[in-house]
């Protein structure tokens, strides 16, 4: 729950993840803003989802419609999430909904923070058939595939499948030498891909590129080939600095 702070995701400045994000998809129209894009995330808490629906927020239309256009953008955690927001429409709710950053312990809250959390390992059969399901088909329709904030854990990784085309970056922040090596070994033996850190071949500087910057650099060099803002994407995100 303390992952989940409102001050922190509604700060317009460049050097948050979430305003690179914003500048990455983007777009003048809000059916375009919601296509061609999926979020998979290892997190519980719901700060993703609250900035996306921010950025929907922006736009001059009616509440219903923001609703709507929201619950169209595959949002997919893996792990089970903080139970619902109030804008998230989702037949599975049992308890209603829970506000983003509201830190209530009560019974009832509780019950509704705690229906969608799943422990991976008591409940991979059930995975197999939904949410990892959900996540391996959005990975194959990706053109570009974005790893942000990950420690590339091999047994989540072994639990996705990567054998499309799609071109794949990835952020190392924190990761030294070693763990980088590891992460690259993992992709080229195990999936036959490359993953690129845009390090120059230099971990030294790769590790100290933060969500932020990783995205900045998309961005940038999308812009350099001019590359769409609507090619499909898959963004695997565990990721809340």
């Amino acid at each position: 729950l303390e992952s989940e702070n409102a001050t922190k995701i509604s700060s317009n400045k460049p050097d948050n993840w979430h305003w690179q994000l914003k500048e990455m998809i983007d777009s003048e129209s809000l059916s375009n803003f919601c296509k061609n894009k999926a979020f998979l995330t290892f997190n519980y808490d719901r700060s993703l989802d609250q900035v996306l629906f921010n950025m929907i927020n922006a736009y001059e239309v009616s509440e219903e419609q923001k609703r709507e256009h929201f619950s169209t953008i595959p949002i997919i955690h893996l792990h089970g999430q903080i139970a619902f927001l109030p804008h998230q429409k989702d037949k599975r709710k049992k308890y209603g909904s829970h506000a983003y950053g509201k830190h209530d312990f009560s019974e009832y809250s509780l019950a509704a923070q705690t229906t969608e959390l799943r422990i991976t390992y008591e409940n991979f059969e059930l995975e197999k058939e939904t949410n990892l399901k959900l996540a391996n088909h959005y990975i194959s329709k990706a053109k570009t595939i974005l790893f942000i904030g990950f420690a590339y854990d091999e047994y989540n990784l072994d639990r996705l499948n990567f054998g499309n085309s799609a071109q794949i970056y990835g952020t190392a922040f924190g990761l030294d030498r070693y763990e980088q090596t590891r992460v690259k070994d993992y992709f080229k033996k195990r999936h036959n891909k490359d993953i690129n850190f845009f390090d120059n071949n230099n971990p030294d500087i790769v590790k100290n590129i933060d969500a932020a910057q990783f995205l900045k650099n998309i961005i940038d060099t999308e812009n350099v080939n001019k590359m769409s803002k609507i090619t499909k994407k898959c963004f695997l995100w565990d990721e809340n600095k």
